[in-house]
């Protein structure tokens, strides 16, 4: 779909869905906002590695991820730090608001200082995806229910073990798909 298009739509959706949170006036719609918030979080971060790699030559590549690196974790760490100073201070529905002036900074800057650039194409792998999916589904699940059960339940050790069936494979190929007939 383009690193610039992608990238830019990601960002729409870091000013969109956080606005729609703040001002969400019920339940429902601040869980679809947070949900829509995580699928533009997911579309942006991943293209940021791809970005630098774009911008900067391959002897100060290095150094800029390095820089991403250190930002992120600072992040991490005052992420909570600030948001809970931001909530205590001027109520839940601002903590929102923070993202929105950067997405809406960095929109204009990706649309203009970054390449438009295509990955190799390739097919889609409908069934990797939906063994993968279901596989961390269902781990995830089982670690969700680890609290309330033990680990030896089978509300908590099926899950994990079907998880694993389904999802353990794709680890142990290092997310490389497996086709048979190509080594032949």
């Amino acid at each position: 779909l383009g690193l610039r298009r992608c990238g830019t739509a990601g960002l729409a959706g870091c000013a969109a869905a956080p606005t729609a949170a703040g001002l969400a006036p019920s339940i429902g719609v601040l869980v679809a906002a947070r949900a829509a918030q995580g699928a533009a979080a997911a579309m942006v971060l991943p293209l940021t590695l791809t970005m630098i790699s774009e911008a900067y030559p391959p002897e100060s590549r290095g150094k800029a991820i390095g820089i991403w690196g250190g930002v992120t974790g600072l992040g991490g760490v005052l992420g909570p730090i600030v948001g809970g100073s931001v909530v205590q201070s001027f109520g839940w529905q601002w903590i929102f608001w923070i993202n929105v002036p950067i997405a809406l900074i960095l929109m204009p800057a990706a649309g203009r200082f970054v390449t438009e650039t295509f990955g190799a194409r390739t097919p889609l792998d409908a069934a990797g995806l939906t063994l993968a999916s279901l596989g961390f589904l269902a781990l995830f699940w089982g670690l969700v229910q680890a609290p309330k059960h033990s680990f030896e339940s089978v509300a908590v050790s099926l899950p994990i073990s079907r998880g694993l069936a389904l999802a353990g494979p794709l680890a142990v190929s290092g997310g490389q798909p497996h086709h048979p007939r190509r080594a032949l």
